[in-house]
């Protein structure tokens, strides 16, 4: 697919974590539905746990498979930034497919 094809804008904001998981994912895949493209905004949020993160690395797997992608809008920063590097992800793994994508934004 075109990389330059119109991307579905999805934005997050306050608290993203295990008690709005159902509420994101849902969200996600309604997006996926209608764009495998996705530009994901989560600078507003103001805290962010690992069900978050799990839910943008599974959205992006989806897409994927959809032809599609994700990209952050933002580099990850803040509330973000703080769970990446508490997760243990902000490193760059061995054969990543994308190693830019929570570092750069689009």
């Amino acid at each position: 697919m075109d990389q330059n094809a119109q991307e579905n804008v999805v934005v997050f904001s306050g608290s993203l974590g295990l008690g709005r998981a159902a509420e994101i994912r849902d969200q996600l895949l309604d997006a996926l539905t209608r764009n495998p493209n996705l530009l994901i905004d989560c600078s507003g949020a103001t805290e962010v746990d690992l069900s978050f993160i799990q839910l943008i690395l599974a959205v992006r797997q989806s897409a994927a498979r959809r032809g599609g992608r994700v990209r952050l809008r933002h580099p990850a920063e803040g509330p973000l930034a703080t769970a990446l590097l508490a997760a243990g992800l902000t490193g760059v793994p061995a054969g990543a497919e994308d190693p830019r994508f929570w570092t750069e934004g689009t």
